[in-house]
């Protein structure tokens, strides 16, 4: 029988206020469709490059968090990773974790995908309209 390792998941009023911060940060600093490409090229550099966009959540789980704005789609953008090689965050945590950053939807009802971050480490995103 296999053994699942769950990572544990600790969200305190330090986090909280960091993420509050970061939220606050990304409404501010969207980014357009020609940031998005300038990015793309290397011209700039990713929010995950970027403290104002980026959480650590203990133990291990790397989070971040921007707006989006695609001609007049804006949305919420989330990736999620862990800091072990070939990990991915739980299901339960990336639920938690959107429901933080002001998620309006239940995971399932978010556009999810993977995003990679190197040859050995993936990052979950998640995606959500904003009306």
């Amino acid at each position: 029988m296999s053994q699942m390792n769950l990572r544990p998941f600790l969200v305190d009023d330090d986090i909280r206020h960091k993420i509050a911060s970061i939220v606050t940060y990304a409404e501010q600093n969207p980014f357009t469709i020609d940031q998005m490409l300038d990015r793309m090229n290397g011209d700039i550099k990713p929010p995950g490059d970027m403290d104002e966009y980026t959480c650590i959540i203990p133990y291990g789980n790397r989070v971040v968090f921007s707006i989006e704005i695609i001609g007049d789609v804006k949305r919420r953008h989330l990736t999620m990773s862990v800091n072990e090689d070939g990990k991915l965050p739980s299901i339960v945590a990336v639920e938690e974790t959107i429901k933080l950053f002001g998620f309006e939807n239940e995971l399932m009802n978010c556009k999810l995908g993977f995003e990679d971050i190197s040859p050995v480490r993936k990052a979950i995103s998640v995606m959500e309209k904003i009306n």
